[in-house]
This record gives C-alpha cells, sequence and structure tokens, in this order.
C-alpha cells in the first residue's frame, strides 16, 4: 500500500513539475520578447516618432516549430519624415532578420512574417493624419527557449 502511495506522490510531483516548467518558459520567452521591443522602440525612437508598440512571439509562420519573434512599430508619417522612417528601418534591418515599412489607415498590423497570430494597433487614427508601420522580425532570439508551446 506504501508503494501505491508513494508513486501516485510522485506522480503528482512530476505533473506540478512539468506545470512550472511550462510557465517558466513562457514567462522567459515573454522577457526576451519584451526587451527586443524595448531595443526596436529605442531605436527606431532615434530617428521617428513612435506612437506604439505591440509585440507578439510564437510560431508565427510556416510549418513545423520554432519560436519567432515580432514587433510592430505605429509612427507618424507626415510631412518630411518619410526619410526619417526610412533611416529608421534600415538602422533595424542591420540587427533583425526582417523589417518591413508601409503607410497604413487602419490598426490592424499586416506582414508577411505574421501567417499565426494577429496584432492590433489600440491608437485611433484620425483621419488628417498620415500614419505608417515598421514591423521587425527575427527568426530566433540566442536565449530563448523553443519548448514554449507557443512555438508549436
Amino acid at each position: 500500500m506504501s508503494g501505491h502511495k508513494a508513486l501516485k506522490g510522485f506522480l503528482w510531483f512530476l505533473i506540478a513539475a512539468v506545470l512550472i516548467l511550462s510557465l517558466a518558459l513562457y514567462f522567459w520567452n515573454t522577457v526576451i520578447l519584451k526587451s527586443m521591443e524595448r531595443k526596436v522602440v529605442k531605436t527606431a525612437g532615434e530617428y521617428c516618432e513612435v506612437i506604439e508598440a505591440k509585440s507578439i512571439c510564437g510560431k508565427l509562420n510556416g510549418n513545423g516549430n520554432g519560436m519567432n519573434f515580432m514587433v510592430a512599430l505605429l509612427v507618424r508619417a507626415g510631412d518630411g519624415s518619410e526619410e526619417d522612417i526610412g533611416k529608421a528601418v534600415s538602422a533595424l534591418a542591420e540587427k533583425y532578420d526582417d523589417v518591413e515599412k508601409y503607410v497604413t489607415s487602419g490598426n490592424k498590423v499586416v506582414s508577411k512574417n505574421l501567417e499565426h497570430g494577429e496584432l492590433t494597433f489600440d491608437t485611433v487614427l484620425w483621419q488628417d493624419e498620415r500614419y505608417a508601420v515598421i514591423v521587425v522580425y527575427q527568426s530566433h532570439i540566442k536565449g530563448s527557449n523553443p519548448i514554449d508551446i507557443r512555438g508549436h
């Protein structure tokens, strides 16, 4: 009878360990994503006005497994800012796998790298303002954990 109790106790311990490990992996990759977001905002902010930033990680495109990371910036695209936005895109392209830029009038982020998932800006876009979106994609970040369930 005590052998049965020991086995039952071990199984509960194993279940708890798996749950704790899963949560730890989830939070670790979220910390990495938020760090990437801060770096992207800082770099772009040197060249243009960043209004809002949104980020997502997980299996964002293609088939198979793997953690992908994406940050989308809503920036003001007023008079004379196209050149500044271009400089921001160039600076970001030196550091990340793929950087896209487009003029927008909507809140939904559109990207060739975002097949699975969705990003939407919360900012109300005014009709008399021009906005652009800069999308930064990284297929893998050193230190991220590929076992995170979001990558499958």
